[in-house]
């Protein structure tokens, strides 16, 4: 498809999702589980996490600033060029609602990226499923591009790699005479799933370029946010179990680095400010993490120069512009 030089590029950015407030977990708990109500105790203990963290997720405002900085950003790069559109999988706006916007916009083709910098087909692949089926029921009838990852974008890493030298820098100064040990972290996904999946290789490839810049020599890969019952095995280990190593060995002082995350969220808020933290000080353990990415302008940058290298590559019209 040929890009009308009248017309834009549609960026779909897409997210999770988080709940409006106290009120609406159960909706989005129900929606997590493809409809099946939770039980009270597994809605209460949700609700405990959210109030532990303030009574709500900062997620919902970090990703609106996310696509408004990705916009400006893509703005200096071709001004007029590109139209950015927000679709979330548990909550608003829904893929149907963005699938509706865009169509009612003056796009010819369409970019869509996720908020996850690795691939996965149960994540970053059932994004871009839902983007399509919502585009065939909208009647958006325009060339679809999907970004399938962007976990080795050079802005993505240094980014990350800032941060990781301060957190260093943070934890020696708490523990002088002990290098910290540290900890790359994503989320868990079940293995018995993954098949070919590029999802564990992808994450461990992120870890190894932010080691190898950084000269960290002692680094371990923890997994959160592992399903609870049912019959998959996760990806292991844990950050738990690894963090339970650390102090098996004498470790003093741990630096945690979620690199499959690019935003504040209860995975990082509760899993790791509250309970890693909690468990690492009840083993005698000192615990930074790194600051998240959120709407950083050099990581908004970055994913807006994933979008336009894209744009370059599959529509003709965007180098008219």
């Amino acid at each position: 498809m040929k890009q009308n030089r009248d017309s834009s590029i549609g960026v779909l950015i897409m997210a999770h999702g988080t709940p409006e407030n106290i009120d609406d977990i159960e909706r989005f708990y129900t929606h997590i589980r493809k409809g099946r109500r939770p039980s009270q105790a597994e809605l209460d203990e949700l609700t405990a996490r959210y109030r532990a963290i303030g009574g709500s997720s900062p997620l919902k405002q970090v990703t609106e600033s996310q696509v408004d900085g990705v916009q400006r950003a893509l703005d200096k790069i071709r001004p007029s060029a590109y139209k950015t559109f927000l679709a979330t999988k548990h909550s608003y706006p829904t893929f149907e609602e963005a699938a509706g916007a865009i169509k009612r916009s003056n796009t010819s083709g369409i970019v869509g990226i996720a908020l996850t910098p690795h691939y996965s087909a149960l994540s970053v692949g059932e994004y871009h499923k839902e983007a399509e089926e919502a585009f065939e029921k909208a009647g958006v009838d325009r060339t679809y591009i999907m970004i399938s990852s962007w976990h080795m974008n050079a802005g993505f890493l240094e980014a990350l790699a800032q941060r990781l030298r301060k957190a260093h820098s943070i934890a020696l100064a708490k523990e002088p005479s002990t290098p910290p040990i540290t900890i790359f972290t994503a989320h868990s996904l079940p293995i018995d799933l993954l098949n070919d999946d590029p999802y564990p290789s992808q994450v461990n490839e992120t870890a190894n370029w932010l080691a190898n810049k950084l000269a960290i020599e002692n680094w371990h890969l923890g997994w959160q946010s592992a399903g609870k019952g049912g019959t998959f095995n996760w990806l292991e280990p844990t950050l738990e179990d690894v963090l339970e190593h650390i102090a098996s060995q004498g470790g003093r002082s741990v630096v945690i680095c979620p690199i499959g995350f690019v935003s504040d969220h209860l995975e990082i808020l509760y899993d790791i400010d509250i309970m890693a933290t909690t468990l690492a000080n009840n083993r005698g353990m000192h615990l930074v993490r790194t600051e998240s990415l959120n709407a950083d302008p050099v990581f908004t940058s970055s994913l807006a120069t994933v979008v336009n290298d894209t744009a370059l590559h599959y529509f003709a019209g965007a180098k008219e512009k």
